[in-house]
This record gives structure tokens, C-alpha cells and sequence, in this order.
């Protein structure tokens, strides 16, 4: 028996602390290939063995501004959506930044639809 997934969204909306998070899968495509410009920039300058926490994670909510984190309605002072606003988001709130990890590697989320069948080998 397979599992078939016949329907699965790009993005979910989650709430966290009142303001609705607008969430693509984790390692989606646009994610990949923003992460490997980012190590790859970083590299150039210097080497990755000695990249510290606080690079990494700065590293990664730059890398999830756009690509894992999309959006946000409801957020506090009207703070408009924008890539900017989002990486100081998830540079300057880990447990942010946490949730939007948890919620994009969560394949359940993204599923709307799936069935099980028989496949003959």
C-alpha cells in the first residue's frame, strides 16, 4: 500500500500570539536556493566551520524571510509585511522564529487531501 497525496497547499496560516503567520513549507524550492546564496556569499568571506550561533541563526531568518515566512496579518502598530520587517522578526524573536520552523517541517499541514492505494509491484 502507497500513500497518494492528491491535494497539499503552499502556505498555512497560523496563529501565534494573535497575529496570523503566513507559512510555506520548510525547503521549499525558493527557500533552497536563497539558503545556498546566503552560505555561499557568507563563505567567500569566510569559513563556514567557524560560523557562531548568532551567525546561523542570523543566517537563517534571513534565509526564511520570503521563502518559509510569507506574510502576516493582525501584526501589532500595523507593521506592514516585508522581507525586512520579517528578518528582524525571526532575528529578534527565537521563539518566533521557532514556531515558523515547527509549523513549515510539519508535512501534515500542508496535506488537504490524501488516500491510500494498492500499487502492484
Amino acid at each position: 500500500m502507497a500513500l497518494i497525496i492528491t491535494k497539499k497547499t503552499e502556505t498555512v496560516e497560523k496563529n501565534y500570539q494573535g497575529v496570523t503567520l503566513i507559512i510555506a513549507r520548510s525547503n521549499n524550492p525558493a527557500f533552497r536556493e536563497k539558503f545556498k546564496k546566503l552560505r555561499q556569499n557568507f563563505k567567500r568571506n569566510q569559513d563556514l566551520s567557524k560560523l557562531t550561533v548568532a551567525q546561523d541563526d542570523a543566517l537563517m531568518a534571513e534565509a526564511y524571510a520570503g521563502t518559509v515566512l510569507v506574510g502576516w496579518k493582525n501584526f501589532p502598530e500595523e507593521i506592514p509585511y516585508s522581507e525586512a520587517n520579517a528578518v528582524s522578526l525571526l532575528t529578534n524573536d527565537i521563539d518566533v522564529r521557532e514556531f515558523v520552523a515547527e509549523v513549515s517541517a510539519d508535512l501534515s499541514e500542508f496535506l488537504l487531501e490524501e488516500k491510500a492505494e494498492l500499487q502492484k509491484k
